[in-house]
């Protein structure tokens, strides 16, 4: 095989695994510092995310991550107009805990990096799926 089309080839391959790399979904993130963070909610760790204003200590932005789900926030610098204490933009989807990709369509506007804080809860567990029966799930069988 020719040294340039091999050449080609390899750069090809390396270019689509860092563009699937930087879009993916998952928790722990695309592998790249990119202002992206997933969060999924397990019956054994039902998670609550906040984004804080560190200035007031405010709660800018919540969510009560389903059971089963996960959310998906990515934040975009100097993007909004207008609100001078609050620059950023955060663009975030709750999406199925089988879901790797997508767009984020929901957006709201937060304070900068230096100003903002993730803080990321547990709720009470086990908390179950939605639909599910929780006595069905401990074992327990009514007469």
């Amino acid at each position: 095989m020719n040294k340039s089309i091999r050449t080609t080839i390899l750069a090809a391959v390396a270019a689509t695994s860092t563009l699937i790399a930087g879009c993916s979904y998952t928790p722990g993130g695309g592998l790249m510092s990119d202002d992206q963070f997933t969060y999924e909610s397990t019956p054994y760790q039902p998670i609550s995310v906040e984004v804080v204003d560190t200035r007031t200590d405010e709660v800018v932005w919540t969510m009560d991550v389903p059971v089963g789900r996960k959310v998906t926030l990515r934040f975009y610098p100097d993007k909004s107009e207008g609100y001078a204490d609050y620059p950023d933009i955060m663009k975030w989807e709750v999406q199925g805990k089988e879901d790797f990709a997508g767009v984020l369509r929901s957006k709201t506007t937060v304070p900068d990096r230096w100003s903002r804080r993730i803080d990321v809860s547990l709720r009470e567990e086990p908390e179950f799926y939605p639909g599910a029966d929780p006595q069905a799930a401990a074992g327990n069988q009514s007469p």
